[in-house]
């Protein structure tokens, strides 16, 4: 890509880059590119919104072709400080037109020096409700979402609504109309990865750039030398996938409290088949996302996980009625299962305070006793015993092979255990170990702990290190490790 800038001209070229040639010469309604770091993704969406107003809108008033497009990111400071700055790089003022707005934005820039077009750029960001609320209510010929992968798909959905609007149809209408957008890649359990990977609509198009490591890279020339040898130095694999190589991935913030993970070693290569008459478990956390991992231990002694269950809002019971039964009802169904064990948090057995006979535990029990539930085994209390066991069960090996195996599908999992659950830090960046962060991530991560810790006898462990530290205690605990033996 090359840009010159003289007098009103600018001079954009895509000749060596196929990638961004073939998006910029789409015509789709819905046409987004996503790629590495440093690819050309936002100027190319520039050059978009100038191309399709040159050659696809209708003449209005004057002669003038004219279209009105809604730039958006999620927050003012992302706007301000690289969207707005990239459209003043192609288009400076005293060239091309006039922005308006203040310091913290809302912006409009209206392009009127080019010839012949007459180009209105609204920049709004999501993170004022009620700017939110004005954007849906705009009139529009096109938006450019800029990083929509951070953009929620109700507002995804909702600014569709609002283009193919102005010029409107009782003037001259509109020659095209839609979306464009450009991102990093989204992670794999995202909205627009499914959007796109395993429904795209017919009216949708997506365009993937190479990673910037490779012989394909785009836009190296107006990049430094090295940039991106130098800028994965240091970096996480995950990282690299996702901001260099340009592939769908999960970026983890913070220590991960299970760095023993290993994606290339811990999740298997093809879908795992549920065994017969294998012992059996289900591992389980409360809370207003609990959360269900379901497996199996294979007749070498491998612990196999299919699937990972994760409510949203809603309480166990729904969690058991509308995805833990109708998964076990088709996957398990026919392979005579008589051994199962359902382990987790221990404050699933406590009553509730609307009956005395009501808990969760008590739940799982009654709904799953037709699956093979023989009761509720509460798990480890003690935080260290359980994170033993995981760094243990992750560390394990059995006849060269890992001993802890996930399903591939199961990304709820994965991506606990691939840094999502992880340590909070403070100010300075420093990880508080004492406790994971709670949040969508340690309800899987949590569920693991419990189950290693079962599997593995620290639960035997964890109540005697209790029984030892209450004076009052007048009895040791039955050992619990060994119920449900490997």
């Amino acid at each position: 890509m090359i840009a010159e800038l003289e007098k009103k001209e600018i001079i954009f070229s895509v000749r060596t880059a196929p990638v961004l040639r073939e998006f910029l010469r789409d015509e789709s309604f819905i046409s987004l590119i996503q790629g590495p770091f440093g690819s050309g993704k936002s100027s190319t969406c520039i050059a978009k919104i100038i191309k399709l107003t040159q050659q696809k809108q209708l003449l209005g008033p004057g002669g003038i072709k004219r279209s009105r497009w809604a730039v958006v990111r999620n927050t003012y400071g992302q706007l301000r400080d690289t969207t707005l700055q990239t459209v003043k790089k192609w288009m400076p003022e005293q060239h091309f037109g006039t922005l308006t707005g203040g310091e913290t934005g809302p912006w409009n820039y209206y392009i009127t020096g080019m010839e012949g077009v007459k180009i209105e750029l609204l920049f709004r960001a999501l993170d004022r409700p009620d700017h939110v609320k004005n954007l849906l209510s705009l009139d529009l010929t096109g938006a450019w979402l800029n990083e929509y992968r951070e953009i929620a798909k109700e507002n995804f959905e909702a600014v569709q609504g609002r283009v193919g609007r102005w010029p409107s149809w009782d003037e001259e209408g509109c020659g095209w109309w839609g979306v464009i957008g450009d991102t990093n890649p989204p992670e794999e359990t995202s909205y627009y990865y499914n959007l796109i990977e395993n429904h795209c609509p017919d009216n949708h198009k997506l365009f993937k750039q190479p990673s910037g490591l490779s012989p394909e890279a785009e836009n190296i020339d107006n990049l430094p030398p090295n940039y991106y040898t130098n800028l994965a130095k240091g970096k996480k694999s995950d990282w690299i996938n996702v901001y260099i190589h340009g592939r769908y991935g999960f970026i983890s913030s913070g220590e991960a409290v299970t760095p023993e993970y290993n994606a290339d070693l811990h999740r298997a290569k093809e879908p795992l088949e549920v065994l017969s008459r294998c012992k059996s478990f289900r591992a389980y956390d409360g809370g207003l996302n609990p959360t269900c991992i379901v497996g199996q231990i294979s007749p070498t002694g491998q612990v196999r996980i299919y699937r990972t269950f994760r409510g949203e809002n809603i309480g166990m019971e729904q969690l058991i009625d509308t995805m833990l039964i109708p998964y076990l009802s088709s996957e398990f169904k026919d392979q005579k299962i008589d051994d199962w064990m359902d382990v987790g948090d221990p404050s699933l057995a406590n009553r509730e305070q609307s009956s005395v006979d009501s808990s969760a535990a008590k739940v799982i029990e009654k709904k799953l006793r037709r699956f093979g539930c023989k009761g509720f085994v509460e798990g480890a209390v003690r935080w260290d015993p359980r994170l033993n066991a995981c760094r243990e069960g992750l560390n394990k090996m059995i006849s060269g092979r890992p001993w802890v195996l996930l399903d591939p599908r199961d990304l709820v999992l994965h991506k606990a255990l691939n840094g999502g659950w992880h340590y909070p830090e403070t100010s300075s960046g420093k990880a508080l170990k004492d406790k994971p962060l709670k949040d969508i991530h340690s309800h899987p991560g949590d569920s693991f702990s419990y189950l290693m810790a079962e599997l593995l006898g620290y639960h035997h462990e964890a109540t005697e290190i209790i029984a030892d530290e209450d004076a009052d205690m007048s009895f040791m605990p039955t050992a619990l490790s060994g119920r449900f033996g490997i």
